[in-house]
């Protein structure tokens, strides 16, 4: 979940911040700076008030530039400072010295469960006529749409509202016991297929008792520390999984829908009612999302938040005027266009009929995978301007022909708020990058005001809709200590004086250095024998 596209420049003064998550992520956490109180990103780099605190001279300015390596005149040392985030106080590599403190994208867990009861789920699709072994369903998509089938069964009610659970579709982790004994058979399920629309049929379904997590033990005994290694079954590995999943649930839960929405179990993605978002392009909308995940630490369990944009279709238009600007103005290749709108949920108005909601699985299949609008244009019943081309809203005809459901796309608008999940044009990339890539001081300050506000940190989960998880986090990022290294000097053999680095870059092309410090012992790691 961390980003495709990243920046990972540091902000100005000792206080850190935090990036990018998303499609396009804003960097990782560094020394960042506090920066200004931000406002929305667009699709220019905002210019946010510089604290006084971090203010310097052009002079000093200059003399940081150039001892970072940059060659830079004096008059725009101040620019370059603040553009790079170079650090105007430095912290100490003396150990008997207190260290700089820098803000991480970590925030710490105050207080969990004390017993979490784990179960392993297990959706079968059919049994091996040869071996007798279980043909699971492997699909996660098909297996939410069975557990929520399953979970609004009223024959099995009363087992879900034994305790507080949440599932990753793959195992369920519960506050309480929810079987009274070790394995519970569930009869067939079906459901509707969540892209396709056919159903998915199992023919069993069992709940299994695997295991009990207490988490009133030493949390280092627990989590162990860097060399632990990280295992399917690992004790600490399946507790982070279902403490994402207890967070994930809260918010989607709790989560005010009219200004945020989600991707993934994870991720959500701001847009206030009543703000415009920043247009990519007729077609697309830029939105800033935020993505949580726990992670084990030395001897404790950590969420770390990102922050990050990602591309979203343009809302409210039929399918018609959608692909019509994507042919006009994006210059998208026509099998990328209808490529794009499968699985995308839209409106269906057809005269005399409810609205309804339902997704597209598949367009004409006589233009779908053509890569020019002139070939489109000669296919016999597209129509004028691209209006006859039919989109299936029933069954695809690959699965099931008698069960399709062809509309035209003039009768069919998008639902807002939708993942784009193409292939952007160059332009758009740029542009999605100068509205995603901020200095970490800025993500900071993000990450504080929408993101803490989206995931509901530093609010016990009880405390909202979604049920009493028993959980809740610090309400500010962590701060960990760390001291600035001395940085490496270099000199040629053919000069006496040191190497000023270019941009911190040594040029080392056919150069020989004037004393080679030599290495006692090197430690190697032969990945050949490692099975």
């Amino acid at each position: 979940m961390s980003g495709q596209y990243g920046s990972s420049r540091a902000g100005p003064s000792n206080h850190g911040g935090s990036g990018g998550g998303g499609r396009y992520g804003g960097g990782g956490s560094g020394r960042g700076g506090r920066g200004g109180r931000g406002g929305r990103g667009g699709a220019q780099r905002q210019n946010y008030r510089i604290p006084a605190h971090t203010g310097v001279g052009s002079a000093q300015a200059l003399q940081l530039c150039q001892a970072a390596g940059l060659v830079v005149e004096k008059a725009k040392a101040i620019e370059q400072f603040r553009e790079y985030g170079l650090r105007h106080t430095a912290g100490s590599n003396n150990h008997h010295q207190s260290p700089s403190t820098v803000t991480t994208n970590f925030v710490r867990i105050q207080q969990m469960p004390t017993q979490i009861w784990v179960y392993k789920l297990a959706f079968v699709r059919s049994i091996n006529p040869q071996t007798q072994a279980d043909i699971l369903v492997k699909n996660k998509v098909e297996r939410k749409a069975l557990f929520d089938a399953l979970k609004t069964d009223q024959r099995h009610a009363a087992l879900w509202q034994t305790a507080p659970f949440v599932t990753d579709y793959d195992l369920v982790w519960s506050l309480q016991p929810l079987l009274t004994v070790a394995m519970h058979a569930f009869g067939p399920i079906t459901a509707a297929g969540p892209r396709t629309l056919q159903s998915v049929t199992t023919i069993a379904v069992s709940l299994t008792y695997q295991s009990r997590i207490d988490l009133r033990q030493n949390m280092r005994t627990l989590v162990g520390g860097a060399d632990t290694p990280s295992t399917v079954d690992n004790p600490a590995d399946i507790l982070a999984r279902g403490l994402n999943a207890f967070l994930t649930e809260h918010t989607r839960t709790r989560v005010d829908h009219a200004n945020f929405t989600s991707t993934t179990a994870n991720r959500f993605y701001v847009h206030p009612a009543g703000v415009n978002p920043i247009m990519l392009a007729p077609t697309l909308n830029a939105l800033r999302g935020y993505t949580v995940s726990l992670r084990p630490g030395q001897g404790e369990l950590l969420y770390n938040i990102h922050v990050g944009g990602s591309a979203f279709i343009h809302g409210g238009t039929t399918v018609l005027a959608w692909m019509q600007a994507c042919r006009d103005t994006d210059g998208r290749l026509p099998c990328e266009t209808f490529g794009s709108l499968i699985g995308k949920e839209v409106f269906v108005n057809r005269p005399n009929q409810a609205v309804r909601t339902t997704l597209i699985t598949e367009v004409q299949l006589s233009v779908s995978r053509l890569r020019t609008w002139q070939a489109v244009d000669a296919v016999p019943g597209t129509g004028p301007n691209l209006a006859g081309i039919q989109m299936n809203i029933g069954i695809k005809s690959t699965i099931s022909p008698t069960n399709t459901n062809w509309c035209n796309p003039a009768l069919l608008t998008l639902v807002p708020w939708q993942a784009f999940r193409g292939v952007l044009t160059t332009d758009q990339t740029t542009n999605m990058l100068k509205f995603a890539c901020q200095l970490p001081g800025i993500n900071r300050t993000l990450i504080e005001r929408e993101g803490f506000d989206a995931f509901g940190f530093g609010i016990p989960t009880g405390t909202r809709s979604g049920g009493n998880y028993s959980l809740q986090t610090h309400g500010a990022l962590m701060t960990v200590p760390a001291r600035w290294l001395t940085a490496p000097n270099l000199r040629y053999a053919s000069n006496t004086d040191f190497v000023r680095p270019i941009e911190a870059m040594w040029n080392l092309d056919e150069q020989q250095l004037r004393q080679v410090q030599p290495f006692g012992r090197i430690g190697v790691l032969d990945l050949l024998c490692i099975n």
